[in-house]
């Protein structure tokens, strides 16, 4: 047996494990995260509170179905992959890998809808202000672009007697994966290769399309700020932390997702390694979300305060919100 294609049960039960620990973490932290969002929000943040909270509910969402109904492990350097979560042995792992992708799609589609509001919000005037019309346009168009690849997996033709025949033939014996939980193994056809390289180039582009929009922000705080520094400054801080809140933890599905994608480039453990940090996704976007708004800071610190009395912690001064424009 190729052991370039093997994961040990030893490997996949310390895999379990650490992820069921930090799904542990992370349910708190989105407890945590979800009451701040609904209780706390700061006014800065009051006109774009409805995608923070819709992009809160994707990540609690993604991460309850990967971490207990999925639960997958791909099998590198083959098309295959099997998954042990409370759905595999019911449902399609081809099914299953197209809803958790969906709802990765809605996050950055979310996501980048969220980025484009705040930016209108600012340049209300000029050649890159959009229309109300245009603004919903473009909000179906995403929406359209982010999940069409994913639904067409999640419905792509998937015989089992082919996966069967496929696993027998493969030059790489996966036969291993039967004794697993649920599995597939599909041909390194250009239709679902395709699927999966959209997926990574769509999130790419999002992400690259969203720095630059917030780049283009910056620039125009730049020209306003000529006349208020005060204002120019309590709105880059504004900025700066939106992108931090909602643009770098999306980077700990990005990462995983490229590799996934180029993985024949990569030793099987490697690839293993690094798609086992998706599950921090979690647990950075909490973080982040409670650190770096003062209010949300505060508020903790001002709980820690009530449970232990006598102990005084340091809690941020000065208002973190800023005007819009």
């Amino acid at each position: 047996m190729s052991s370039q294609a093997l994961l040990s049960l030893n490997t996949e039960q310390t895999l379990l494990i650490f992820e069921r620990i930090i799904f542990a973490f992370s349910s708190l932290l989105n407890s945590c995260a979800l009451f701040c969002l609904i209780r706390e929000t700061p006014p800065h943040q009051s006109q774009i509170r409805t995608y923070l909270l819709f992009i809160q509910a994707t990540v609690i969402i993604s991460d309850v179905y990967f971490s207990v109904l999925f639960e997958p492990f791909p099998v590198f350097h083959v098309f295959a992959g099997y998954c042990v979560g409370l759905l595999c042995r019911s449902v399609k792992l081809t099914i299953l890998f197209g809803i958790y992708a969906n709802i990765v799609a809605l996050m950055g589609a979310t996501i980048l809808q969220c980025s484009i509001h705040r930016h209108q919000t600012i340049v209300t005037r000029g050649r890159w202000a959009l229309s109300q019309r245009a603004r919903s346009v473009l909000r179906w168009l995403l929406h359209i672009i982010y999940c069409g690849p994913c639904l067409v997996f999640a419905t792509f033709p998937f015989s089992r007697e082919e996966s069967e025949t496929l696993i027998e033939k493969s030059t790489v014996d996966v036969r291993w994966i039967r004794d697993r939980g649920g599995y597939f193994m599909m041909k390194r056809t250009a239709v679902p290769l395709t699927i999966v390289a959209l997926l990574v180039i769509i999130l790419s582009v999002s992400f690259a399309v969203f720095a630059l929009v917030f780049a283009h922000l910056f620039v125009v705080l730049e020209k306003r700020g000529r006349k208020s520094s005060k204002l120019k400054r309590q709105i880059t801080i504004s900025m700066i932390r939106l992108f931090m809140q909602i643009g770098v933890p999306i980077l700990f599905i990005l990462v995983p997702f490229t590799i996934l994608m180029i993985e024949v480039c990569f030793s099987f453990d490697f690839c293993l390694y690094v798609t086992s940090i998706i599950p921090f996704h979690p647990i950075v976007h909490n973080a982040i979300l409670i650190l770096i708004l003062p209010e949300y800071r505060n508020y903790f610190i001002s709980l820690l305060e009530k449970i232990l009395p006598g102990r005084k912690c340091c809690k941020s001064t000065g208002p973190s919100s800023a005007p819009d424009s």
